[in-house]
């Protein structure tokens, strides 16, 4: 958004320009007011163009270029023929200086120079002329705008055309296709790589390039910042033609019913084309969809179509460059300036103390929007993807919010008189998936039952909300004050004590009263967050590989598993894999006499191996456990070894459950980094916004495209 006002600040100026009697237009503070105290950081708010230590943020060089002087229409000056002079069209802005009094210098290619004879009165256009020479289409002219040694303004301009990145061709041999009762899977010919989709949940699980693992989810609509509703697939279906395989899933994203269709090309790239039966009603701020990368993901850099062509070399908003998501060096420090860029920075100095752990670096986080190409890698060489767009789409990188249970899911039980919220009531922006559900009446309740070992209540905090009691099990019940003078939305309220592993019931109720400051007394749901550390062997989580069998309850032999299911396999090198976010990791298998010997493994580490085989048939063992991880995402792979010890029968490698340990039972993030590639994006709640887009509403049937070609 800090960028995107670059189009409202320019507005405004173009606006008092061409109107009689004004004079100019004003900034509400060109510092943000915010104090370091002894005690703590107090103040109004970071709204300034520069920041409390004198950096100059984001919109300190968009205001620069929107009340500049030296107005020239900036990108691609066309009907320019080769070997001529090259002829600029340029306004002067001043009001008393003549643009002569300026050094005006250039650049195209290995020539440069200083333009002589300018001589463009105040309020005058004109035209500055730069001598003939050799040039290709394509090639920039840099025109550099200075008084004394102070920079006045500077441009780039493509001459009669936009350079534009190339992209592999797409023809070769169509990739090959793989279907189960589980999963569908394409693999690559004249590239190496596979895409595997779940036939049940109807999404994609894992692509690799290479080998390696780059997209472990997705993709997700998403509208307004966020994904609308969870996703409930309910089909899943391969078709090959016109030299390629396209995967058509479909299902519903809370409400919304949406049709995913993925043509993957012979040389790797994902064009995803989303059809929405029933959107949401109103404007919405962006539309796109949205895929999980691998979680080391921490790289990305871009060539798109900016507003202007020249920025600062750190400037978030600039044509082409690349962000890491972590900083190189430097410590934060209360009261100490950093010695950095303000792209650079990954604490709020407002919130400072209160924030929390540091987010992403800004460069990183930020929008490019209108790109043409942009590429999420593991380092800058290394594998990921890449967005390939027309300079229409817009990528974001954004952190995986943990497991969620929506407050409009079915699991859960309301009682009372309760209003349900979605996008289309114009004020759920900022809920977990654009939802919430709230009720003032007192004695209504909201109730969950679950699986797992702790729960929470994710809310909001607003000058209407009152206080709830919330209790776990028929439990002493814990009120909890929703409060706060401004609504701040998605706030994990409540955290349960741990809890005995199985199935358990929160209740929240509305007390229907409230502090003195409130306005209201309204209880309001966003989601729940279930602490489930166990990953059945049902879970799309688990990618098998090899002829795996899957038995559940409705079979013999697997009422003692975890959930009554259990996953089984004799053939040798036929592998169960799991992405886990956690500092260790249990593998649960039952034991018995037809058993054999796996061999488990951890990020690709030595493998241990584990001996299956037991005189009976012994339920929910812990046959295997890690300890002692870096906190973040892992990787535990059973591997079937096809042998067996004397005693047993038979070589089968038998696995009901992963148990994930963690630091914290409530994690703010998942594992994977969010790619979000937007077709269409819009701030209507900017000020001066609706520029490039005047309002964004989606018809019924509206459909939109994502190309994401896949990185070795």
């Amino acid at each position: 958004m800090r960028d995107y006002w670059g189009h409202s600040i320019a507005k405004l100026a173009a606006k008092f320009r061409a109107t009689d009697g004004v004079v100019g237009g004003a900034i509400w503070a060109a510092i943000d007011e915010v104090f370091h105290l002894p005690d703590g950081p107090v103040g109004y708010g970071e709204w300034g163009i520069i920041d409390l230590w004198r950096r100059r943020k984001p919109e300190f060089w968009l205001t620069k270029k929107a009340y500049s002087p030296v107005q020239i229409a900036d990108g691609v000056l066309t009907g320019l023929t080769r070997g001529r002079p090259i002829r600029v069209p340029v306004m002067n802005w001043h009001d008393h200086s003549n643009l002569g009094e300026l050094t005006v210098s250039w650049r195209v290619g290995n020539r440069s120079g200083t333009l002589r004879g300018v001589d463009i009165a105040p309020r005058k256009s004109g035209t500055l002329t730069v001598p003939a020479g050799a040039w290709s289409p394509g090639d920039t002219l840099r025109l550099t705008f200075r008084r004394g040694t102070a920079l006045v303004d500077d441009y780039r301009f493509s001459l009669n055309a936009r350079a534009k990145p190339s992209f592999p061709s797409d023809h070769g041999t169509v990739p090959t296709v793989g279907e189960s009762a589980d999963t569908i899977t394409v693999t690559g010919v004249d590239a190496p790589f596979t895409v595997v989709f779940d036939k049940h949940t109807a999404r994609l699980t894992e692509a690799t390039a290479d080998g390696t693992v780059v997209l472990t989810g997705g993709p997700e609509l998403v509208i307004s910042r966020t994904v609308p509703g969870q996703w409930v697939g309910e089909s899943a279906s391969v078709a090959t033609a016109d030299g390629q395989v396209t995967v058509t899933l479909t299902g519903r994203f809370g409400t919304i019913s949406t049709t995913i269709r993925m043509a993957v090309s012979p040389r790797g790239l994902l064009t995803t084309t989303y059809t929405i039966a029933n959107p949401p009603s109103g404007q919405v701020s962006d539309v796109g969809v949205r895929y999980v990368l691998a979680d080391g993901t921490d790289t990305l850099s871009w060539q798109r179509d900016a507003q202007w062509t020249v920025y600062p070399d750190d400037h978030i908003g600039r044509a082409s460059g690349t962000a890491t998501r972590g900083r190189a060096s430097g410590a934060d420090g209360y009261r100490t300036k950093p010695d950095w860029s303000w792209s650079q920075d990954t604490h709020s100095y407002f919130l400072f103390g209160k924030d929390g752990a540091a987010h992403w670096t800004n460069d990183f986080r930020s929008t490019k929007a209108q790109v043409r190409v942009a590429r999420a890698t593991t380092g800058q060489a290394g594998p990921g993807v890449q967005v390939e767009s027309d300079g229409d789409d817009s990528v974001r990188l954004a952190p995986m919010e943990p497991a969620l249970i929506d407050d409009a899911s079915t699991d859960i039980v309301y009682t009372g008189a309760w209003t349900h919220a979605d996008a289309s009531a114009g004020y759920t922006a900022g809920d977990l998936f654009g939802t919430e559900s709230f009720t003032d009446a007192a004695g209504a309740t909201a109730e969950l039952t679950f699986t797992g070992t702790a729960v929470g209540l994710y809310s909001a905090r607003a000058d209407n909300l009152g206080i709830v009691k919330i209790s776990v099990d028929g439990g002493p019940a814990e009120t909890v004050d929703l409060y706060g003078p401004g609504k701040v939305p998605a706030q994990l309220v409540f955290r349960s004590a741990s809890l005995a592993y199985g199935r358990h019931t929160v209740k929240v109720e509305c007390t229907g009263t409230k502090n003195a400051s409130s306005k209201g007394a309204f209880a309001l749901i966003d989601a729940f967050q279930v602490v489930e550390p166990v990953i059945d062997n049902a879970s799309e989580k688990v990618v098998y590989k090899g002829s795996w069998t899957h038995a559940d309850s409705t079979g013999t032999g697997s009422d003692g598993d975890l959930g009554s299911t259990e996953s089984f396999s004799r053939s040798a090198g036929d592998t169960a894999t799991v992405r886990f976010w956690g500092t260790g990791v249990r593998v649960v298998c039952p034991k018995g006499p037809n058993q054999g010997i796996a061999e488990i493994s951890v990020d690709g580490g030595p493998a241990t191996e584990v001996d299956l085989y037991a005189p009976g048939k012994r339920f929910q063992q812990r046959a295997f456990e890690r300890t002692g991880l870096t906190e973040g995402e892992h990787i535990v792979r059973v591997r079937v070894t096809g042998r067996r010890n004397a005693a047993a029968t038979d070589a089968h490698v038998v696995l009901d459950a992963f148990e994930t340990l963690t630091s914290d039972l409530f994690p703010h993030r998942a594992p994977g980094v969010a790619l979000i590639v937007s077709a269409r994006i819009n701030y209507p709640d900017l000020a001066w916004g609706n520029y490039i887009d005047p309002a964004i509403t989606l018809p019924a049937g509206w459909s939109g495209t994502a190309r994401v070609r896949l990185l070795p």
